[in-house]
């Protein structure tokens, strides 16, 4: 074999080498960001699996009250939903809390205040009635004042108020 041969045979080798070498690199840094991805799937499993735990111990834990009516969870948009039929909770027109809402409210307590972690809502609504009476101009007035009842029990019960 002549030099001349030889010595381009061994450019051809540095040039494969180069080109191994930069795949090499991509295929390194390709591996690098799967492995990075691989990593944030399994905390997000973590997380759901952590989520769907809590929902099954919350389930357990309601189990009583939504086999009475008296309440159903669900999971809308990713959070866990408390729903209370409005007639378990008030009367009709009022802010106050009957006697059987409280009862319900102070069980739900008891439950949310087993998850110091975790952060709570607390929606009001009214009836379809209008309002308009001099406590309560709109129903808007009354779904707020029916919320805030519902925030004062559940803290009063042991719920953090910063839940």
């Amino acid at each position: 074999m002549s030099v001349t041969r030889t010595e381009a045979r061994l450019a051809e080798s540095r040039r494969e080498i180069e080109r191994l070498g930069t795949l090499l690199a991509q295929r390194g840094s390709d591996y690098e960001a799967l492995q990075r991805r691989l990593e944030s799937l399994a905390a997000v499993e973590r997380e759901v699996r952590e989520r769907n735990a809590i929902y099954e111990d919350v389930i357990g834990r309601f189990r009583s009250l939504m086999d009475g009516g008296q309440l159903s969870v669900a999971i809308q948009r990713g959070r866990l939903v408390i729903l209370l039929p409005q007639d378990v909770l008030f009367a009709s027109g009022s802010a106050t809390l009957g006697r059987e809402g409280q009862t319900v409210l102070r069980q739900v307590a008891e439950v949310l205040s087993a998850f110091p972690e975790r952060q709570f809502q607390v929606e009001g609504h009214t009836d379809d009635v209008p309002i308009a009476t001099e406590r309560f101009p709109s129903n808007w007035e009354l779904s707020s004042a029916r919320a805030l009842a519902v925030v004062r029990l559940l803290t009063q019960s042991g719920v953090a108020p910063d839940a």
